[in-house]
């Protein structure tokens, strides 16, 4: 299609060193075609937010020669569909394309070495981009709510993908990280379609939220170079299986809640904490073996886990250890998780237990009759919550009942139970 030449009158411009810079557009044209030049000058820069708003616009060529792109220099144009940004362009400002929804296809110039914060945030429609080489850093929510993205690849030579770069790319299928990438932010990927992902080498830390909701990832190969998966990483994702690497020490705060469909996870000899939460609600997991290293492991890490049979803990670990595929500490006085799946109706409580923890029953359908012994002092807040066939618990008379101890127990014959009565009422 032919452009035609913007009117000059259309921009409010500065000199400067005999360039010119401009500052605002004042048109109300369809397809603008800045001027190389200006009264005579050549144009060097689109000053801060000198499109902004022009819901008219629909295409822009910007002229070689400008070297910068202000911020939200055309943030919200709502119809601008296509722009032509030259090579000679080597910046381009936080949230300059931020909002332009209808904005298909992107070609970033090759003198571009940081794609900035909100960049192209928001552009609701745009479902290609071009990265040049040049580029080592994606900056925080820069692509965020691209909608129709459907894949990207990331070229060698980028460092860092900041926070939440990618977010909620809601089609987005296929990405391809290079092994130069160090860093990658929190909630870079949260709410993709990715399937698969490969994290670089040199990648240390999976950040807090960098892979959440992403439903349909199926496939994680996690490099010996991650020493921390962060909290709720993978959360809500659809990871069949995973084997965590032997550099991991710590796996965080629900780092992989609510992933329902994993059936099978390999924890390395080098775990050192196992979070809070860390596989709360993976329905579909059976069977868990906590290595001889690890140390801490956070309250409900294994809770909600519907079909979880069996708990296992290396003999040679000092602070936790198993029993019948239950889980307790090392000197068996606090009874850490039941395991929901365990198909029994019945469980007696070791003597010696001396606490029973917070949620430690949660979710066990099957269990009707339990017997807590007389060494046990404690019964935890939700201990037995959500165990609907249980009838009977069978528990010493002063033990001191946690909030919510019987929560969704329906079945249960509260008078057969020895509270005292002093007891909190909202134990059910």
């Amino acid at each position: 299609m032919l452009r035609i030449l913007s009117n000059e009158k259309d921009f409010k411009t500065i000199s400067d060193q005999g360039y010119c810079i401009i500052y605002r557009y004042i048109g109300a044209d369809e397809y603008v075609v800045i001027p190389e030049k200006i009264n005579g000058e050549p144009v060097c820069m689109i000053l801060d937010e000198t499109f902004e708003n022009c819901k008219n616009l629909r295409h822009v060529t910007i002229p070689f020669g400008v070297k910068s792109i202000g911020y939200n220099a055309f943030i919200d144009c709502d119809n601008l569909k296509s722009v032509d940004i030259p090579d000679s362009v080597n910046s381009i400002g936080t949230f300059a394309f931020s909002g332009c929804r209808q904005l298909e296809s992107i070609v970033i110039p090759k003198g571009v070495k940081d794609i900035e914060d909100f960049t192209f945030s928001d552009c609701e429609n745009l479902k290609s981009v071009d990265i040049p080489d040049s580029v080592y850093s994606i900056g925080a929510r820069s692509f965020s709510g691209c909608m129709q993205l459907e894949s990207i690849v990331i070229p060698k030579g980028v460092k860092n993908i900041e926070k939440g770069a990618f977010s909620y790319c809601e089609n987005l299928r296929s990405v391809v990280i290079p092994d130069s990438v160090r860093f990658i932010g929190e909630g870079a990927f949260r709410g993709c379609d990715i399937t698969d992902i490969i994290v670089p080498k040199g990648v240390k830390n999976i950040e807090k939220d960098t892979f959440s909701n992403c439903e349909n990832l199926k496939s994680v190969d996690i490099p010996n170079s991650v020493e921390f998966i962060e909290a709720e990483a993978f959360s809500s994702c659809g990871i069949t299986e995973i084997i965590i690497p032997d550099s991991v020490v710590e796996i965080g705060f629900h780092a992989f809640d609510y992933c329902e469909q994993l059936k099978n996870i390999t924890l390395p000899k080098s775990l050192i904490t196992i979070g809070e939460g860390a596989f709360f609600a993976c329905e579909s997991l059976i069977k868990i073996d906590i290595p001889a290293c690890v140390e801490e492991i956070g309250n409900e890490a294994f809770g909600l886990c519907d079909n979880l049979q069996q708990i296992t803990v290396n003999v040679a670990n000092r602070q936790y250890m198993d029993e019948d595929g239950v889980l307790f500490n090392k000197g068996k006085t606090v009874l850490l998780q039941y395991p929901s799946g365990n198909s029994a109706d019945t469980y007696e409580v070791p003597s010696g237990v001396m606490r029973i923890a917070d949620c430690a029953f949660v979710n066990a359908k099957k269990l009707q009759n339990v017997t807590i012994p007389k060494s046990c002092l404690i019964l935890s807040r939700g201990a037995f919550g959500g165990c609907e066939e249980l009838t009977n618990v069978d528990m010493p008379k002063n033990i001191l009942v946690g909030d919510y101890a019987f929560y969704g127990c329906s079945k249960i014959d509260r008078e057969k139970l020895n509270i005292p009565e002093d007891e909190p009422l909202d134990l059910f």
